[in-house]
């Protein structure tokens, strides 16, 4: 190779050197771009505030996407989880509402003002949530908080999940009190003899049911979604969700002090 053929590759490896670090942030750029392009705007926005201290904010947005919240607002610092997001389709003026993780669905009738849930969890069910009005500015802001921060799904949940199905592990004497699980924040759930079980968000239940064991695969019904949830029995002093509503980290759960009925 004659010495202009080595000079002239030298010269474009330094080229690209010193151009590499700008191309990459210009790649970044673009794709940010993107994914701003790619963000649905938020068409419908529902408020409903309790004054037990809670509230359930629901977005509707183009591409047929939502968002349902469950928040609490009992402090000056409001702690917010995802309770279902996922896709929607409406039937003359039902919403029926997909889970896009867990596949669960349910139900509301949407008025000009309001959503009167038909189906779900507990305390939706029945309730009515006002419209509310958001500027364009507001409804871009949302949009970036609500939609474009996914939450993390535990990784290998289904795989975990089926292996418990096929654990033959048993434990005879689970449950003969009533018993509480708790993680370090956010999560409860406790499971009664009787065989009903709650799960709690910070103080508040969020679903709440039957419960049965499999070997050591905690099934959680809901009754009114009419859904089975599921948690592993890691032993009678650790659970872990897999996933639990409002759940996508698979959070592991310790026994606390027992209760008496």
């Amino acid at each position: 190779m004659d010495q202009n053929k080595q000079k002239h590759r030298l010269y474009w490896g330094i080229i690209i050197c010193l151009l590499f670090p700008f191309l990459a942030q210009a790649k970044k750029v673009i794709e940010s771009g993107k994914l701003q392009d790619e963000l649905p705007v938020i068409q419908e926005y529902y408020f409903y505030y309790s004054h037990q201290g809670w509230e359930v904010r629901v977005y509707l947005a183009d591409q047929n996407r939502y968002v349902i919240q469950f928040a609490d607002s009992s402090t000056e610092i409001v702690d917010v989880m995802d309770l279902s997001r996922g896709t929607y389709s409406i039937r003359e003026d039902t919403i029926h509402f997909k889970d896009e993780i867990l596949s669960f669905t349910f139900t509301a009738l949407r008025t000009d003002n309001d959503l009167h849930f038909l189906s779900g969890f507990s305390y939706l069910k029945d309730l009515v949530i006002e419209r509310e009005l958001l500027s364009p500015y507001a409804s871009t802001v949302e949009a970036q908080f609500v939609f474009a921060e996914r939450k993390m799904v535990s990784p290998g949940w289904e795989e975990k999940l089926g292996i418990a199905i096929l654990n033959r592990t048993q434990y005879p004497q689970f449950c003969e009190h009533t018993m509480q699980y708790q993680c370090e924040y956010a999560y409860a759930l406790t499971i009664r003899p009787n065989g009903s079980y709650t799960w709690y968000f910070q103080t508040y239940p969020i679903s709440e049911g039957t419960w049965t064991l499999r070997g050591n695969l905690l099934i959680c019904k809901d009754t009114t979604l009419n859904f089975n949830f599921h948690c592993i029995v890691v032993s009678t002093t650790l659970i872990q969700s897999m996933l639990m509503p409002g759940d996508y980290q698979g959070v592991t759960l310790v026994l606390k002090e027992p209760k008496t009925l």
